[in-house]
């Protein structure tokens, strides 16, 4: 594969992970990327194949809280936020939890 490809819009995850299983990402044109911490801690929701993208703050006692919960049942923040989001949405629009 030749140096700095970029990677192609695909129409689904299927698609991706198509390509994904036959091609090589070291190749891959590379972007650099500049951030901060910050103590506001966000939710981001990224979507790429549907252009959806949504940052939502937390506050940081909250954060803070999460994260402890998090360690002591031994998940990642985003395994236990997903978690409580999955069983919520599974509520309030009637779906027993997964």
């Amino acid at each position: 594969m030749a140096r700095n490809k970029k990677i192609p819009k695909f129409s689904s995850y299927e698609d991706a992970g198509e390509w994904l299983d036959t091609h090589s990402t070291a190749d891959l044109e590379t972007t650099s990327v500049h951030f901060e911490l910050s103590p506001n801690f966000r939710v981001q929701i990224i979507d790429s194949l549907n252009d959806i993208e949504m940052s939502i703050p937390v506050d940081l006692g909250l954060c803070k809280q999460i994260f402890h919960i998090a360690r002591k049942q031994g998940v990642s923040i985003e395994l236990l936020i997903n978690r409580w989001i999955q069983e919520k949405v599974s509520e309030s629009i009637g779906i027993a939890s997964v």
